[in-house]
């Protein structure tokens, strides 16, 4: 009662719960005339009280499945244990809601069989809760599961045995009584209450921020990325259904390294559903192909992937059951985790040295199909075909897209342990060559200092890496990309290596009201990053675009970017960009200020001359150090101590 007062409360307000209470949300209207016997509301046009729904719902599930005992093996009253039963009892409560939640799709989406069997259920639980066969009313639910794998998803069953283990130990335990059933009669009676009939929003990534909160958001710096962005960037390097007929549904592989619960791979499978066209058996069959033959996505925790795969399902639902044929997927979708994705590859596609690395990651768990992951890391390799006598060249991906994680160096190495860091650490990775990309410093002009990048500038390495020549990029990142020091790395590879197709920059929180339980304001202020990778044409000039609306609602902020586009955009040689890799501040300026800047800089002399030893020696005969703020002259401070280094 003491040590945690909101799972007591949980326990409470269940065990003083009467049976009427469920009861009511079955009556029939006329019996009883409750609220709660309104039609079901659309989930799309009540997004937000749906999400405060679910969280509600899912924080109580919790509680109750901790205090109901369904995981009594993990009995050790250690903090350590304590924290890996919130995180398997959080996992297990937002699992069973969601496979109650594609369940209800099938039925609002008026596939017959699905809707008789939703009905009958329906009648089921109410004749046993009026007898108090609470048992009986557990196996009834249990039933659903079984109905996705069998129909949808084959690989379901697998993903779910844990959570339908734990319900079946509950079941056999000899308990029965509401408070046992409780936990899953309350996502019964959510699902009731909402009409999951057509909806065309990604609503399992707003259930998985949700979920981060509870668990560790802060620390791996994880944010959901608003649908409406997303849409925004796939159309910004034309993955869409025009561009894909266009292509001839070929050349059209996309992956995500950091994709979350898969915001960006669910909107890019609408495009390749679009793109099809009807809805017959074949294009059911052809969609299939086109999803696990072009969308990938990695993550570094399995229940993200779980609900990314969930999501895709969702979006795939009418082209996998109609009234005419049953076609449930039998293989796994090419979402896999790995311990960070950033050293995922270094053996496949790395340089140098790293190209020999021989590391064997070992993963067991659901999302680690190992034979697709090698057939997939396999064709980013570069080999010799004996038989034909030819070089096959790497496949890699016609398109890299994504919102990485945006942690600090310290960070990362340290509390989060990113994988690619201890290699560093222990000598096996450089950062002067993660990927090709030196990271450490700019070619003449070498870091006095030990440089810091945050992980987002690994991460964009990591995507030039995994994408095609003539491939297109899209990051949504932090604007300290623009001027912060450590980075002047990243923007000499962007200017020098690839042709930036656009520079977007955002005064607006782009990551502000994605859901309904965001409660503290995220201050990074957006640039979205667009480029192909190909060498720039010497006249390229790049699209710069600064939205300078702070206040509005993304959407609006987004609509009124597609509006003034041609009017607010300026185009800035690259060239300029590749000279000023110091700084891309101005970028955001308007072109007055910019080209004030600029004659600014033309008149003005660069600190080089003092940092860099070369151009010191030759235009002063002497080198600098930069001491806590104070310019030392070598040649006075060795006479000071009595000789001279330089012979002087």
């Amino acid at each position: 009662m003491f040590d945690n007062p909101r799972r007591f409360r949980a326990f409470w307000e269940e065990y003083v719960k009467p049976t009427n209470y469920y009861l009511s949300f079955f009556e029939k209207v006329g019996q009883q005339s409750f609220a709660v016997l309104d039609k079901p509301k659309s989930v799309d046009e009540h997004r937000y009280q749906f999400f405060a729904d679910v969280t509600e719902i899912i924080r109580k599930l919790k509680d109750k499945l901790l205090n109901a005992g369904y995981f009594k093996s993990l009995d050790d009253t250690s903090e350590r244990s304590q924290k890996e039963q919130n995180k398997k009892a959080t996992e297990t409560a937002y699992s069973y809601l969601i496979q109650f939640i594609l369940y209800k799709t099938l039925v609002d989406n008026r596939f017959p069989t699905f809707e008789r069997d939703f009905t009958k259920k329906a009648s089921a639980v109410h004749i046993n809760l009026q007898r108090g066969s609470y048992s009986q009313v557990l196996a009834i639910l249990e039933g659903i599961s079984e109905r996705i794998s069998e129909n949808i998803y084959k690989p379901f069953y697998q993903e779910q045995s844990i959570i339908i283990r734990e319900v079946r130990e509950l079941l056999h335990s000899g308990e029965d009584n509401l408070l046992s059933a409780a936990p899953f009669l309350d996502i019964f009676v959510l699902i009731k209450r909402y009409d999951f009939g057509n909806v065309k929003n990604d609503i399992f990534g707003a259930i998985y921020e949700n979920y981060l909160k509870e668990l560790y958001e802060e620390q791996l710096g994880q944010y959901f990325t608003d649908p409406d962005v997303v849409n925004f960037m796939l159309a910004e390097i034309g993955y869409q259904a025009t561009e894909i007929n266009h292509r001839n549904h070929k050349n059209i592989s996309i992956i995500d390294p950091s994709c979350g619960s898969g915001t960006f791979l669910y909107s890019a499978v609408r495009e390749l559903i679009k793109a099809r066209g009807d809805e017959s058996e074949t294009v059911s069959h052809s969609v299939e192909e086109d999803v696990r033959a072009n969308v990938f996505g990695l993550d570094i925790a399995e229940f993200p992937l779980y609900l990314a795969e969930m999501s895709i399902l969702m979006r795939m639902l009418p082209l996998i059951l109609t009234e005419q044929y049953n076609n449930p997927i039998d293989k796994k979708l090419r979402l896999y985790v790995t311990e960070d994705s950033l050293s995922e590859f270094i053996q496949d596609i790395g340089f140098g040295a790293q190209a020999s690395l021989d590391l064997r990651w070992a993963y067991h768990g659901f999302m680690r199909d190992e034979a697709d992951l090698s057939e997939m890391k396999d064709s980013l390799v570069e080999r010799f075909d004996e038989s034909s006598k030819d070089r096959i060249p790497r496949r890699r991906f016609d398109y890299v897209i994504g919102n990485p994680p945006y942690i600090g160096y310290n960070q990362a190495s340290k509390s989060v342990g990113v994988k690619l860091f201890r290699m560093m650490k222990e000598g096996s990775v450089k950062l002067s060559n993660v990927y090709g990309w030196n990271l450490h410093s700019v070619p003449d002009r070498r870091k006095k200092y030990p440089p810091k990048p945050n992980l987002y500038a690994f991460f964009i390495a990591l995507g030039f890496a995994l994408l095609k020549d003539n491939g297109r990029f899209c990051y949504i990142i932090p604007q300290t990309m623009l001027t912060e020091p450590d980075y002047d790395v990243v923007r000499h590879h962007l200017s020098h290596d690839y042709t930036i197709d656009s520079l977007i920059t955002f005064a607006a929180k782009l990551f502000v009201g994605r859901s309904t339980d965001q409660q503290k304001e995220i201050q990074t202020s957006s640039l979205i990053l667009v480029c192909t990778k190909k060498p720039p044409a010497p006249s390229h000039a790049v699209e710069c675009v600064s939205v300078l609306d702070q206040d509005g609602d993304v959407r609006d902020v987004l609509a009124g970017l597609l509006e003034c586009r041609p009017a607010n955009a300026r185009r800035v040689p690259q060239c300029t960009l590749r000279e000023n890799v110091s700084n891309w501040k101005f970028i955001t300026w308007e072109p007055t200020l910019a080209k004030l800047y600029q004659r600014y800089r033309e008149q003005s002399e660069s600190i080089r001359v003092y940092s860099e030893h070369r151009l010191s020696q030759n235009r002063f005969g002497a080198r600098f150090y930069f001491d806590v703020g104070f310019i030392l002259d070598e040649r006075k401070e060795s006479r000071k101590r009595g000789k001279s280094k330089w012979g002087w």
